[in-house]
């Protein structure tokens, strides 16, 4: 579709960061398009992934591709069904379906991917078998899996579970769900490429290093892999500080999970980790290539003095050499550190304080849109970032009709 341009000029909230454009960039009134994660290809192109399903386990997953910077997106499939874009160095992209690996025994276990060697164009025929090294993950049959949270049937994996040494879940249901075992996680697209040649990736899982909890101990950890993405192996964990409470009265589960990454221009690793919905997040560093890090730091907003608080924290080091970060629940939330050391962030906007009052200025009364809080980030050109969430029964203005869901994306300039 073609976006819906909306040209803007607000400044952020230290003068210096400026909203340009607000897009919508894909609108549907039946299914879901939820979780959008901008991506910039090797190749040029803008992808921006998301769920076409409801959150669940075996959601199936979906891209927007502009070939045309924004003008335009097509939407477009891929052959895992649902996975993460992982860069992998130079022209070299993958996707891993790396939230489903299949237990192989003794700490092995086998996420399916697809590889570009285009710079993202395309990709290959998938790879059903590529090794993952996570010991100390906790292993759960498909049965287990339904137990824990909502389920998606997972026909389409039939060829995973297959080419692992699994049966097909039918016939013979309900009993194959309780031969099928899964444990451990894949690359995250939140991976760096190491002068050597190394890939990093952050990722978690649920660990049996820890309590047991109704719904698991999770913990962050960093994957080393030596041969663009081909295999990985876990190298270091992140330690838990029980100090930041984690989610054990929301959800039943507890640890640091989700961890934005970035490596600094000393070499360090920093990544920005998730302990809870609406609880603080925290900053660990490693200066070992990812085998150990630091005591887990509070983040302290220097210019409003609060504490930055929320989810699916993303981080991108920009080619000035500051660092952007976004992260939400509660709001969706834009800061930025100019020193590029990550230990003086800056709030500059919260987006959905700003759609409600846009939606206002145009006669909307009521303004009881939602959003999954989940935001994706990337740097489109140096000094240019692109934000994206999702937005549910959002009216744009008083003549136009409320649209189910709505994929927005805002752009802005960070001023030197």
């Amino acid at each position: 579709m073609k976006r819906s341009d909306s040209k803007l000029g607000i400044q952020g909230e230290t003068g210096t960061c400026v909203l340009h454009s607000l897009d919508s960039i894909s609108q549907v009134q039946f299914g879901h398009r939820q979780f959008p994660q901008i991506h910039v290809m090797p190749c040029g192109d803008w992808v921006v992934t998301f769920s076409w399903t409801d959150d669940a386990f075996f959601s199936k997953a979906g891209l927007l591709r502009s070939r045309d910077q924004g003008r335009t997106w097509n939407e477009e499939g891929w052959s895992t069904d649902t996975g993460v874009i992982v860069p992998l160095g130079g022209n070299q992209v993958g996707i891993f379906d790396s939230y489903y690996p299949l237990d192989r025994g003794n700490g092995d276990f086998a996420v399916q991917s697809c590889f570009s060697s285009d710079g993202g164009r395309s990709f290959g025929p998938v790879d059903l078998c590529v090794p993952v090294h996570c010991p100390g993950a906790e292993v759960m049959t498909l049965a287990d899996l339904m137990q824990a949270y909502f389920a998606i049937p997972c026909y389409p994996w039939n060829r995973f579970f297959k080419a692992n040494g699994y049966p097909h879940i039918a016939p013979g249901w309900p009993e194959t769900a309780k031969q099928i075992r899964f444990g451990g996680a894949g690359p995250s697209s939140n991976t760096v490429l190491l002068p050597d040649g190394r890939l990093i990736s952050m990722n978690y899982c649920r660990s049996t290093i820890g309590p047991r909890l109704p719904a698991g101990y999770y913990v962050a950890f960093a994957l080393e892999s030596g041969d663009r993405g081909r295999s990985w192996r876990q190298v270091g964990t992140v330690p838990w500080d029980s100090s930041f409470g984690g989610e054990t009265a929301l959800f039943g589960n507890s640890g640091f999970t989700e961890a934005g990454l970035a490596r600094l221009a000393d070499g360090t690793l920093l990544i920005l980790l998730r302990a809870g919905s609406g609880l603080p997040l925290a900053t660990s560093r490693s200066v070992d290539d990812g085998r150990t890090w630091s005591r887990p730091e509070v983040v302290s907003l220097e210019n409003t003095g609060e504490t930055a608080k929320g989810i699916l924290p993303l981080l991108v080091r920009m080619a000035s050499g500051w660092l952007a970060a976004v992260y939400g629940r509660p709001g969706i939330h834009l800061m930025i550190d100019r020193t590029g050391t990550g230990r003086h962030w800056q709030h500059e906007f919260e987006f959905k304080a700003i759609e409600t009052r846009l939606a206002t200025e145009q006669g909307v009364t009521g303004n009881d849109f939602y959003s999954t809080e989940n935001v994706g980030l990337a740097e489109l050109v140096p000094g240019e970032l692109a934000v994206t969430y999702d937005l549910w029964g959002w009216k744009e203005a008083a003549d136009k009709p409320s649209v189910r869901q709505t994929i927005r994306m805002a752009r802005l300039l960070v001023l030197k």
